[in-house]
């Protein structure tokens, strides 16, 4: 195998590991309750869909209108 196989062999594994959900059901700093939101990641014309743990308490989301973005 050469490298370049290697190296897309270990990307796509470590994205097919963490597309599954994740068990963290609260926030290790504040204990509240965690929201799962997900994100599109794509390499070699494939793409997953990433779950991230966010704590609305530590992590707030604030909406910031398009024109300031």
């Amino acid at each position: 195998m050469t490298i370049d196989h290697l190296f897309h062999r270990a990307i796509t594994d470590f994205f097919n590991s963490v597309s599954v959900p994740l068990t963290t059901v609260s926030c290790p700093n504040c204990g509240s309750a965690v929201e799962y939101r997900n994100f599109p990641f794509s390499y070699g014309g494939k793409t997953w869909e990433i779950p991230f743990p966010i704590c609305p308490e530590c992590n707030p989301i604030v909406h910031v209108p398009m024109y300031r973005a």
